[in-house]
C-alpha cells in the first residue's frame, strides 16, 4: 500500500491557490503566516495528502495550529467536523482527539505547527 503523504519544508514565497468551490484565487503569504506562528511559539511546516487520505484519532500533548494551502480538507477536532476555506487557520489544543481528511478528488497540503514548549508530539 502506498501512502502518498509527506512533510515538505514551508516555501518563503507566496501561496496563490484556486479555490475549487468558486474558482476564486487566494493568496497565503507563507513568510507572514511563518513568522506570525513563530512568534506564538509554533513551528510551520507543510503537508502533503493524496486523494482520500485520512489521518483518524489522534492527540499531542502540545498545542497545534493548521491551516489549508490547497485541496478540499476535513477536519475533526473533539467530535466537531469543520471544512476550513483556503488560509483560514484552526486550533487543536494539546490533548483533544483529532482527524484530518483529503475529502477532495485531487491532493491537498496544509501547513501545520506544534507549539515548541520543549516537548514531543
Amino acid at each position: 500500500m502506498e501512502i502518498f503523504s509527506s512533510v515538505e519544508p514551508a516555501p518563503i514565497f507566496p501561496f496563490i491557490m484556486t479555490n475549487a468551490a468558486d474558482k476564486t484565487s487566494v493568496m497565503v503569504d507563507l513568510d507572514s503566516v511563518r513568522s506570525n506562528w513563530r512568534s506564538r511559539g509554533f513551528g510551520c511546516d507543510v503537508w502533503t495528502d493524496r486523494p482520500g487520505q485520512t489521518w483518524e484519532n489522534y492527540t499531542h500533548t502540545v498545542d497545534e495550529v493548521v491551516m489549508v494551502l490547497e485541496g478540499d480538507v476535513e477536519f475533526e477536532i473533539s467530535g466537531g467536523v469543520l471544512r476550513p476555506s483556503i488560509g483560514e487557520e484552526l486550533f487543536i489544543p494539546a490533548g483533544v482527539l483529532h482527524s484530518v481528511r483529503n475529502i477532495g478528488k485531487t491532493t491537498s497540503r496544509w501547513l501545520y505547527g506544534y507549539q515548541s514548549n520543549g516537548s514531543s508530539p
